[in-house]
């Protein structure tokens, strides 16, 4: 005879266990999964996709273009569904890769794959595992030390988040560090949460995978999903799609931007422009 505590988790069920790290065969599941699920299904998640795609992405060489290993930097012709990510550069990154003026022509035609930080490759072997050809990365898409090549690409940056098929955000490290493995649910404010950058990434983004050292988690407009099934996971993205009073659009605009100003930018000048597309 079961006793009432055994009755009790009967009745409660367990939660899928958590992947080992963000990249095996069974997380590129769960990532499809919940992909598929709000294509197919979600309303609010709909649109954009397909009428809009960044100047420059990473192609990755899937479809038989490229070499498989070694993504090359392509200027845009045609609308592809694309990946973007959202990640923290951290303070070293006069020591990893940059597409400057110098080196442009040579990430057309190969991207030293082995010498991007570790976030970075990550990310483009996930994006290669979930069947997508393009990847958008700010550092490797815009070039750095040309001052209106990055004013003309920091007006797009909405239109990059908003429209790509999913933002992968690295919710590990402050530093492009490799993201783990780990089997319990995150609790304290993650580097990525801290920075002025990424908070329209992820609230412009229609679709957006977070990945942590402990577990991977959903976010979209019609649902909140991770990996333990906790599911409290920031902001109510059905709730400010579907605010339309004056008053209830302040009351929601000062809450983003009380979030957005605990916020630290590296360049004070860029406080404006950083929380632009969100004000659009």
């Amino acid at each position: 005879m079961k006793t009432d505590a055994a009755k009790c988790w009967a009745t409660i069920g367990t939660a899928d266990p958590v992947c080992e790290n963000n990249y095996d065969s069974r997380a590129v599941c769960r990532i499809k999964k919940w992909l598929n699920q709000c294509k197919e299904s979600h309303q609010l998640c709909r649109g954009g996709e397909g009428m809009f795609m960044p100047r420059r992405a990473l192609d990755l060489g899937l479809e038989g273009i490229g070499d498989p290993g070694d993504p090359v930097l392509v200027d845009t012709d045609k609308q592809y569904p694309y990946v973007a990510l959202s990640y923290c550069w951290g303070s070293a990154k006069e020591k990893w890769v940059l597409t400057k003026k110098i080196n442009i022509g040579q990430h057309r035609q190969s991207l030293p794959f082995s010498q991007l930080p570790a976030t970075l490759r990550d990310a483009i072997n996930l994006t290669k595992k979930l069947g997508f050809r393009f990847i958008w990365i700010d550092a490797l898409c815009i070039i750095q030390d040309d001052y209106m090549d990055w004013v003309t690409e920091a007006a797009t940056m909405g239109d990059v988040y908003y429209n790509a098929s999913l933002v992968l955000a690295a919710n590990t490290s402050g530093d492009c560090t490799l993201v783990g493995p780990g089997n319990a649910h995150f609790s304290l404010i993650p580097p990525l949460d801290s920075r002025g950058w990424t908070f329209q990434e992820t609230i412009l983004a229609r679709r957006v995978v977070r990945l942590s050292l402990t577990e991977m988690a959903w976010h979209c407009a019609e649902l909140e999903r991770c990996e333990c099934s906790f599911s409290d996971l920031g902001f109510d993205k059905a709730e400010i799609k579907s605010t339309t009073s004056a008053d209830d659009l302040y009351q929601v605009w000062k809450m983003l931007v009380q979030n957005y100003s605990t916020r630290y930018l590296t360049l004070r000048e860029d406080k404006l422009i950083a929380i632009s597309g969100v004000a659009r």
